[in-house]
Order: C-alpha cells, then sequence, then structure tokens
C-alpha cells in the first residue's frame, strides 16, 4: 500500500468504506468498482500504477 502512497491498511479501508457509503465505489463480493466515471478518470491520472509486476 504504501508504493502506492496509500497509507497503512486500516487507513485504507476506512477510506475505501467512506468511498462505498458514499456512492463513489461499489462492492461486489471481492471485487471494487469505481462507479463515478471521472472519479475513475481522476485516480488513474493521479495514481498510475504499473502492472508489471
Amino acid at each position: 500500500m504504501y508504493k502506492y502512497g496509500l497509507g497503512s491498511a486500516p487507513t485504507f479501508r476506512k477510506a475505501l468504506g467512506a468511498l462505498i457509503e458514499k456512492g463513489f465505489v461499489d462492492r461486489d463480493r471481492d471485487t471494487y468498482s469505481l462507479i463515478d466515471v471521472f472519479f475513475e478518470k481522476w485516480i488513474r491520472m493521479n495514481f498510475a500504477i504499473d502492472h508489471s509486476g
């Protein structure tokens, strides 16, 4: 989590819970989806994630 500047696991879980509660993120079992396309674009622009490993 620190690699992406997300803080500690408890802090991340609390923030994720708030995003779910506010309707920005949807949860289906262990899958999370961004609901707001503009928020998703902002996340992608500001938190570029390298999936190469």
